[in-house]
């Protein structure tokens, strides 16, 4: 009995334990592979980038948008001309109550040329202050200081980038504007529009020189109509 373990059944013995010890490793083996796959899926189902953030905000992240009737979205009802209003002419604009007063209103506003400050539109009514002109304030954070003869490509352009101007709000008189209308444009989309090459039409005398802080004179001047 000693003999045989101590020969051949002692290697007998020494191969039952390495067989053992094989099927319990591989026994555990599969379970281990199934964790490590299902980790694998998991990872698989997590997005490899953030979500991409809107294109508008990518872009002109400080930059409000620049369609009037967003603008006054949510802001008390003022009082405005209504369409085809004997008042509501570029010669005689009428006075309305601003969203936001100028902190300096006696003060002349001046042009791009240095000038003074004439009306840019009446139909429909244009202006961050609702009269007629391209004059700014502090909190007009937009710039709508530049005047341009808007175009169908500018308005297209202009839908793209997230600011409709052709769809009527009647609830601001604000009918929605056509080709060849006049509008005070926000500075910085007036320069994205024409690194775009789709700037509109620009009517020097009736652009505010705060547009100069944002718009070179020559370009302005390229774009003059």
């Amino acid at each position: 009995m000693g003999e045989e373990f101590h020969g051949g059944g002692f290697t007998a013995f020494l191969v039952g334990v390495a067989e053992g010890q094989k099927g319990r490793i591989f026994g555990e083996f599969p379970a281990h592979e199934g964790g490590r796959a299902e980790k694998q899926e998991k990872r698989a189902l997590r997005p490899l980038t953030p979500t991409p953030r809107n294109p508008s905000t990518t872009r002109c992240q400080f930059v409000p948008v620049c369609c009037l009737s967003k603008l006054l979205k949510g802001a008390p009802e003022r009082p405005g001309p209504k369409a085809g209003s004997p008042s509501q002419t570029c010669h005689t604009p009428i006075v309305t109550r601003p969203v936001n007063p100028s902190p300096s209103p006696n003060k002349p506003a001046l042009n791009v040329l240095g000038d003074a400050l004439v009306i840019c539109g009446c139909v429909p009514m244009t202006g961050w202050h609702r009269d007629g002109f391209c004059r700014t304030n502090a909190s007009d954070l937009g710039r709508h200081s530049v005047c341009c003869v808007v175009t169908e490509a500018f308005l297209r352009y202009s839908q793209a980038q997230g600011n409709d101007l052709t769809t009527p709000a009647p609830a601001y008189d604000f009918p929605g504007l056509k080709p060849g209308d006049h509008w005070c444009v926000c500075a910085p989309r007036w320069l994205e529009a024409h690194e775009d090459g789709m700037a509109p039409l620009v009517r020097l005398e009736a652009t505010e020189i705060s547009s100069l802080e944002v718009i070179p004179l020559a370009l302005l001047q390229a774009s003059a109509a």
